[in-house]
């Protein structure tokens, strides 16, 4: 459905500032539950409650996202008949407005005298 955010990456300042930036999924964060940078070795270290927490909530996020995105093609279906329906509607009311016009202009006429 919509992008898994586990696969997102994100860059992470070298927390020895050296000027390479980690670049890292969520994934392997929470995963790994360590970020290093690739020229100077520098790490940072997640505690697993964190990394657990922050997995719980991309769940959580990823079955909202999931969740908006089916309710929308459902709702597009729904536009997609509610306006067949509207032209349908438009050629029946067509359809009365001559019928109508036509028994207007042929009655029989009776007059009592």
């Amino acid at each position: 459905m919509s992008e898994n955010i586990e696969k997102q990456k994100i860059p992470l300042p070298c927390p020895n500032g050296c000027s390479k930036a980690i670049e890292i999924s969520y994934y392997e964060i929470c995963s790994k539950r360590e970020a290093k940078c690739g020229r100077c070795g520098s790490k940072y270290k997640f505690g697993s409650s964190e990394a657990s927490n922050l997995r719980s909530a991309i769940r959580d996020v990823q079955r909202k996202k999931d969740e908006i995105t089916k309710r929308s093609e459902q709702i597009e279906k729904l536009s997609k008949e509610i306006e067949k329906y509207a032209k349908e509607l438009e050629r029946e009311v067509k359809d009365f407005e001559r019928a109508n016009e036509r028994l207007l202009k042929s009655p029989d006429i009776e007059l009592k005298r």
